[in-house]
């Protein structure tokens, strides 16, 4: 799929977009077990199964959404809490309790929601202003000139919003970018990084937790700061890093490395469209890179690669991937011997099968596990959430009475290719720590 030009919101704004994304509803998934399938691949753009042994013993250990034994809580202690549910995200900003007094070490998920006292809204059929957010049932409604406070629940337990300082507050006015402001919290959940989609003076800001401080990290003019990512370790942020390309070409997109002790930035890959991550050790980055031909008046497809960088030398390394449709980003195995993508076995929806891709950073062949009977997607546009254990979390819906879905987290064997429930009804969406989300207690 080619990047995609910006769109400007001209239409109506809904209240439920304005402040909150919510997944759209999808068809209910299908009925059916698919029988697992492990194959070798060699490095290159087809994905040819070589052979089909039965498939192995599944050591895969997942814990579900149940009471944590005692053993279990212990072993998941010092990491914070995953919650079964989170308290719904207010609709006004005004009367939350500031982070800073509030002594959090660490947050597990940020949300934006709009100062209604200080922002300008009207009713879109009327044209008379609204202060406050209208009772009843959600309804369309007009942002003129918009607040909007990012807010964070504490990781450790917490069942309140609370608000961040007031220098990350985004204002936004009315006709819209449709970009939405990128955001993304460390791995432990105790920074909060802040990136620039409006292209201009591109700058990053990282929010330390406990202490409620920020610094600013001046990144580049004219140009923007998304997909955001901490280091494992805390010391660097990777990012896409763009740029408004001469002549018929769209835009320039980099991936890019900001040193946060130095403040140093520097190019990792040159034109690169695609998801990445960061290895365990903090040492590496693999990307998920498009390639395009920008000599005419749209991008055309040229190739599909993946690639293992090494932070410190820039170099590349090829990965094997399959030549069918990405369905997710990359994600390391917890020991970091493997990067795992979750893809189509081919190019064609209509007959094409979920996979997941395992390919060793030493080079070796990699390995196509089938997954069986997969939830149906949310339309996040990454399902993949991270690990747990040894398993890949992923976001689905599940079908309940009258059509309607619920949005639930599975988690997806690399061995078996088995799919088990993780969470049953999900209640908070990206962006969370991941780390937390990892190790962290269910509670």
């Amino acid at each position: 799929m080619a990047p995609a030009r910006p769109l400007r919101v001209l239409a109506l704004l809904p209240l439920a977009a304005t402040l909150a994304a919510l997944p759209p509803a999808y068809a209910a998934p299908g009925a059916g077990a698919v029988p697992p399938v492990v194959a070798a691949v060699a490095p290159g753009p087809g994905l040819l199964p070589r052979t089909v042994p039965p498939a192995p013993a599944d050591p895969t250990t997942v814990p579900l959404l149940a009471d944590a034994p005692a053993g279990r809580a212990a072993a998941t202690a010092g990491y914070g809490i995953v919650p079964r549910s989170v308290p719904a995200v207010p609709q006004d900003s005004a009367g939350l309790r500031r982070l800073a007094d509030a002594a959090v070490q660490r947050v597990f998920t940020v949300r934006e929601v709009l100062d209604w006292s200080r922002s300008v809204v009207e009713d879109p059929l009327t044209g008379e202003r609204i202060s406050a957010p209208p009772a009843g049932p959600r309804r369309p409604v007009r942002v003129l000139d918009g607040y909007y406070d990012r807010v964070a629940l504490d990781a450790d337990g917490g069942r309140e919003w609370l608000r961040l300082p007031s220098s990350l507050t985004r204002r936004e006015t009315f006709p819209s970018s449709g970009l939405g402001a990128p955001l993304v919290l460390a791995p432990d959940g105790r920074h909060v990084g802040f990136g620039t989609a409006s292209r201009g003076a591109a700058r990053i800001t990282v929010l330390a937790v406990a202490s409620g401080r920020t610094r600013s990290y001046p990144v580049a003019s004219g140009a923007t700061a998304t997909d955001l990512q901490f280091s494992p370790d805390g010391h660097r942020l990777a990012f896409a890093l763009g740029r408004a390309a001469p002549g018929p070409r769209w835009n320039r997109t980099d991936l890019a490395v900001l040193d946060l002790r130095s403040g140093a930035v520097r190019t990792l890959l040159a034109d690169r469209y695609g998801s990445f991550a960061w290895s365990p050790d903090s040492r590496r980055v693999a990307a998920a890179v498009d390639d395009y031909d920008y000599a005419g008046n749209e991008p055309t497809l040229v190739a599909r690669r993946s690639v293992l960088v090494d932070v410190a030398s820039g170099r590349a390394t090829p990965l094997a991937r399959p030549g069918g449709q990405q369905r997710g980003g990359p994600v390391f195995s917890s020991d970091g011997r493997e990067v795992w993508l979750l893809a189509q076995d081919r190019e064609d929806y209509r007959t094409a099968r979920t996979v997941l891709v395992r390919s060793p950073v030493d080079g070796r062949a990699a390995r196509v596990v089938r997954a069986r009977q997969l939830p149906a997607p949310t339309g996040f546009l990454n399902p993949v959430l991270g690990r747990r254990g040894n398993a890949l979390l992923m976001t689905g819906l599940v079908p309940r009475p009258g059509g309607a879905t619920r949005t639930a987290v599975y988690a997806l064997s690399p061995t078996s290719g088995r799919v088990t429930p993780f969470i049953r009804r999900l209640s908070w969406f990206p962006p969370v720590a991941v780390t937390v989300l990892e190790k962290g207690r269910l509670g």
